[in-house]
C-alpha cells in the first residue's frame, strides 16, 4: 500500500500566476535557482503537509470538503518581497535554508480558509507542519537557493516594490511524487 505525502495549497488565478513565474525567471537568472519553477506552480500554503496512504484518501478529501463547504471565493493582495535565511523547511534533507517570496496579506476570510484545514490536517500523520503564526507567501526561491544567489538577489530587489491581487476559489491537495514534484490530485472549491 503506497503513502504520499500531500501539501494543502490554493494555487494563484492565471493572471497572477504569470505575473509570479515571469517573477521567477528574473530570480533565476539572479540566483541560479529553478526549485520553485520546476517543483511547484505558484501557491499559497493553506496547511500542514500530510502523509496519507492511498485507500484513505477519499475520507481526507471528504473532510477537506466538508471543512471548507462554508467558504466563499475571495480575493487576497499579494505585495513586496521577502528574504529568510533560516526557513524551517531547510532542515529538510536536500533543502537549503534560503528562501526569497511575495508576502501575501492575510485577511480574515484566508485566516478562516487556513483554520479550517489546518484542522483537518492536524488530525493527520505531518511529515511538514505548517509554522505558526501563520504567514502566507508566494515563493519565488528556495531549495536548491545557496547563500551567493540568495545575496545577488536580495541586492537587486531590496527597495523594488510589487503588488498584484489573486482570487482563492478553491483548495487543491497536491500530491507530492517519489520524484518530489508535486501536481493537484484533487480540486476543493470554495461555493
Amino acid at each position: 500500500m503506497s503513502e504520499y505525502r500531500y501539501p494543502l495549497i490554493a494555487y494563484l488565478d492565471p493572471s497572477a500566476s504569470a505575473v509570479v513565474r515571469s517573477l521567477q525567471a528574473k530570480i533565476r537568472e539572479l540566483s541560479g535557482s529553478q526549485a520553485a519553477m520546476h517543483d511547484w506552480d505558484p501557491h499559497i500554503t493553506l496547511g500542514s503537509e500530510v502523509w496519507v496512504k492511498d485507500k484513505d484518501l477519499g475520507q481526507y478529501e471528504s473532510d477537506l470538503h466538508e471543512a471548507v463547504s462554508s467558504h466563499r471565493p475571495f480575493s487576497v493582495s499579494i505585495q513586496d518581497y521577502g528574504f529568510i535565511d533560516d526557513w524551517t523547511g531547510g532542515n529538510l534533507p536536500g533543502n537549503s535554508p534560503y528562501g526569497i517570496f511575495l508576502n501575501v496579506n492575510v485577511t480574515p476570510e484566508l485566516q478562516d480558509l487556513a483554520t479550517a484545514v489546518e484542522t483537518v490536517a492536524s488530525r493527520r500523520k505531518l511529515y511538514f507542519k505548517r509554522p505558526a503564526p501563520y504567514l502566507p507567501h508566494v515563493t519565488l526561491a528556495f531549495r536548491d537557493l545557496d547563500r551567493a544567489g540568495y545575496d545577488r538577489a536580495k541586492a537587486a530587489l531590496t527597495g523594488e516594490t510589487f503588488s498584484t491581487t489573486t482570487i482563492i476559489s478553491h483548495v487543491s491537495l497536491a500530491k507530492v511524487s517519489q520524484t518530489g514534484h508535486n501536481f493537484e490530485a484533487a480540486r476543493i472549491p470554495l461555493s
